[in-house]
């Protein structure tokens, strides 16, 4: 850990003041410290029980998105994604290793929270309708798109997941490196019941 905690610094002091170093430092925090964060949160993270299929709502940052899929490792992902944030699909297939083949694309409207919960409901009762155990992680894009999915949740019923952290480093909008671990919480329906 002692190289992986050097890499860090190293990242943490590179220049971000031009659009050309910014992205030399995101290339190398992909390049060298990623895949030992994605490597640690997979080891930390033991699932309860194997979902058949995962949900995720697709950001800018794919890389939470890799960390849930990669730990939960279900039969099938669904990304639930914008015309902006289509382009992170294929980041998101090569570090997982799904395939179209295993992969379900919806492309939402954002902004559209009522749209996003239709048709992510819709779409576990149309397509998934025989699985069992579906988890839908809220963790990328925005707070719309976390909405109308966790209020499809409730629906489908779901668990809901999201990759949290104990240090959230605001200058570099992202976590900590090696900070990440994973939040589940039960079904929705079971939650209301409990307060009721």
């Amino acid at each position: 850990m002692q190289d992986f905690d050097e890499l860090v610094k190293e990242w943490k002091k590179m220049d971000r003041s031009t659009d050309d170093n910014r992205k030399k430092s995101s290339e190398f925090y992909d390049e060298n410290i990623f895949p030992t964060v994605k490597k640690v949160f997979i080891r930390t993270y033991k699932p309860k029980k194997k979902y058949d299929g995962l949900i995720l709502t697709v950001g800018l940052s794919p890389q939470p998105l890799i960390l849930t899929i990669s730990a939960i490792n279900p039969e099938r992902i669904a990304l639930l994604y914008t015309p902006e944030t289509h382009r992170f699909i294929q980041i998101i297939q090569d570090y997982t290793g799904y395939t179209d083949n295993q992969s379900d694309l919806l492309q939402i409207d954002g902004t559209d929270v009522k749209g996003i919960y239709d048709k992510t409901w819709k779409f576990a009762r149309d397509t998934w309708g025989k699985f069992t155990d579906i988890a839908v992680d809220i963790t990328g894009g925005k707070t719309s798109m976390a909405a109308g999915a966790a209020l499809a949740a409730a629906v489908i019923p779901a668990d809901i997941c999201y990759v949290d952290s104990d240090n959230y480093l605001k200058e570099f909008r992202m976590p900590e490196p090696g900070s990440e671990f994973m939040r589940i919480l039960e079904g929705p329906n079971t939650l209301l019941q409990i307060a009721l």
